[in-house]
């Protein structure tokens, strides 16, 4: 004869092994990401201990609905990211300047980012005056990426100056950046003046916000 007090705590346990088993099982039919079964799984034992009559589908569904939100955000960006280049080069051609336009998405960290180049004409300008024998010209991708480093770190506008540059940044202005829900949202140009570099930066983010 089982003690009530022992098969108390085994049915519970055995009931949330089978949901997990289930759990697993729907959402990989689902092509859910391996990410998504982990955290969705955790969710729905602890979802279903307190709704047991609530379909075991339709608690994977809400379990895994912040990477679905994730997905739309990322989404966005791709389509706002051609309205911003599209506003930057436009702007960059008014001012006849040539240089590269970055875009991109970043979470909040700075670990993690998505971004969309594109070249004015030009992605790199040899130096007439060659200052620094050791470097002959001038490359826009490198620059623009540093100025995008630098703000994966600060998380303010490039060239900030509240610190000093660090190896592979150079600490100039022309990047622009804006928290939102996702993370941040970051602008850049390189290849004209400072001034003229962050008023396209300017332009793109703009474009991004109008299209919020």
């Amino acid at each position: 004869m089982f003690r009530r007090d022992v098969l108390a705590m085994t049915l519970p346990a055995l009931f949330m092994t089978a949901v997990c088993s289930q759990a697993a099982d729907s959402a990989s039919q689902d092509s859910t990401s391996a990410a998504s079964v982990k955290t969705g799984s955790v969710a729905v034992n602890l979802v279903t201990m307190g709704n047991p009559d609530k379909p075991l589908s339709a608690i994977v569904r809400d379990t895994t609905r912040s990477t679905t939100i994730e997905g739309t955000s990322m989404e966005h960006f791709e389509v706002a990211a051609g309205k911003m280049i599209t506003a930057m080069e436009d702007h960059a051609r008014k001012l006849g300047v040539k240089g590269v336009i970055v875009v991109a998405s970043m979470d909040d960290a700075g670990f993690s980012w998505v971004s969309r180049m594109k070249a004015v004409d030009a992605i790199k300008k040899i130096s007439e005056q060659q200052e620094k024998p050791e470097y002959p010209g001038y490359n826009f991708i490198g620059i623009a990426y540093s100025k995008a480093a630098e703000m994966a770190d600060t998380k303010l506008n490039s060239g900030s100056k509240v610190r000093a540059a660090y190896q592979g940044e150079f600490g100039y202005s022309g990047g622009m950046i804006k928290k939102v829900s996702s993370g941040y949202i970051l602008t850049v140009f390189s290849g004209a003046t400072s001034e003229q570099d962050f008023e396209i930066a300017k332009v793109g983010m703009d474009a991004y916000q109008t299209g919020e």
